[in-house]
């Protein structure tokens, strides 16, 4: 015998007392895993699943998004470096000098500084 009853905002279908309680384990464990996710933040999530996916022998974006509860488009840029963090492009759109001008400009101040010469505005 069939019938249907709502736990929550779930519609579960009973079949057999043993079916319910598996598919109630079942659902237990998903809302877990979703709510151990919730607790880690996006960024952390994301070098996991790339930790993930780099001791893979077979790079499967989707499963590995799916497990850690990211966008998978998402995910496969970040693992190409196709893309960075918000922070990342945020520090680089508002540098004022290249690399190669900071670098240079340390170095300016360390043989000054050698020389016990202070660098001067």
């Amino acid at each position: 015998m069939r019938h249907t009853c709502w736990k929550g905002r779930d519609k579960v279908t009973k079949i057999h007392s043993q079916c319910t309680v598996t598919l109630n384990a079942h659902i237990s464990k998903i809302r877990h895993l979703h709510s151990n996710m919730d607790n880690i933040p996006h960024n952390a999530r994301i070098q996991l699943a790339i930790t993930d996916l780099e001791s893979q022998n077979r790079i499967n974006y989707t499963a590995t998004a799916k497990k850690w509860d990211l966008d998978r488009t998402t995910l496969t840029r970040r693992h190409r470096g196709e893309t960075g963090t918000k922070e990342k492009t945020t520090s680089n759109s508002h540098k004022t000098l290249t690399d190669l001008q900071e670098k240079t400009l340390i170095k300016r101040i360390n043989i000054l500084s050698t020389r016990e010469i202070p660098p001067t505005p």
